[in-house]
């Protein structure tokens, strides 16, 4: 995106995107490309100074971890209005990240998990397209099935990705898991006479080797690096037959400074460490052990 493209999705030449708004509790907005492949999320201004201040430290991680699980952010932006009809310039901040459901497979349940059970439950009948949270997980008997190998490697990234949020004192992030089921697709297909109700990965995410090449951050080798939780048909191939998982760690941009610390002061009166709002490596802890935990075997000697 340059900034011709991006002046002009801000006056309102927004045909080419689409938009979502959130029903979360920041307030954000999210626009994605056509293609999916990218998104434009609006931040606060005490996002954007924090993201700022936590660039070098984000890049050495992003870095020297290919595989990490944290989305990737390729961008961070303020744009100033200056109107006669505003008393004072209208400013807007935001950052142009990956889609973790980047993917011509239709994405059949979603969750959002930070391993806190506190207000943390999507109730009634919701659409598909509504990621459901941790009550809702542990409710519906929910499980991650993955190899051995695989399984291991996954919770390693998760401590190296945690121990970078306890390192820079960020909370309230969380795992967005989205499953794609192989029957319903066959079903779906089936039903509407295509010859083609066998499984077709699609072109732009044929399974390839996750150790092809590791040139993110211009490290070397070829300049496609899939990562390793990216490796089969650009999702991870669960253990169960016809089960797909695409997975990402997102909200990376909240800070647990003063206010987050009167924050947790104050609540901790009634909900002690229940809530979201604990300090970094309490809230580091409680998350890997909830992935731990949502695994089909539980592996507890990685954390320490």
């Amino acid at each position: 995106l340059g900034p011709h493209q991006l002046m002009s999705f801000f006056r309102g030449q927004i045909q080419s995107w689409m938009e979502l708004c959130s029903s979360g509790k920041s307030g954000s907005f999210f626009y994605y490309t056509q293609n999916g492949k990218y998104m434009l999320k609006t931040i606060s201004l005490e996002e954007f100074n924090f993201f700022r201040s936590l660039l070098p430290n984000y890049y050495q991680h992003v870095r020297n971890h290919p595989d990490t699980l944290i989305t990737r952010i390729y961008g961070l932006h303020k744009i100033i209005f200056f109107r006669k009809r505003l008393k004072r310039p209208k400013k807007i901040f935001f950052v142009i990240m990956n889609n973790v459901f980047t993917t011509k497979f239709e994405i059949h349940r979603r969750y959002d998990l930070k391993g806190s059970m506190l207000g943390r439950e999507v109730k009634g009948e919701t659409e598909h397209t509504v990621a459901l949270k941790d009550v809702n997980f542990v409710n519906l008997k929910e499980k991650i099935y993955l190899d051995d190998i695989t399984k291991d490697r996954f919770l390693e990234q998760v401590k190296k990705d945690c121990k970078f949020f306890e390192e820079n004192n960020i909370i309230d992030y969380s795992l967005l898991v989205g499953i794609h089921y192989l029957e319903k697709r066959e079903q779906r297909l089936s039903v509407s006479g295509s010859q083609y109700a066998e499984y077709h990965p699609p072109p732009a995410y044929q399974p390839i080797s996750p150790f092809r090449s590791q040139s993110f951050g211009g490290g070397g080798g070829s300049s496609g690096y899939f990562s390793y939780f990216q490796s089969d048909s650009g999702g991870l191939k669960s253990k169960k037959e016809g089960v797909l998982y695409f997975m990402g760690i997102i909200d990376i941009l909240t800070h647990y400074n003063t206010r987050k610390r009167a924050e947790h002061c104050w609540k901790s009166l009634w909900y002690n460490d229940k809530m979201s709002c604990i300090p970094p490596i309490p809230y580091s802890k409680r998350f890997q052990t909830f992935l731990i935990n949502s695994l089909a075997q539980i592996i507890s000697n990685l954390i320490m």
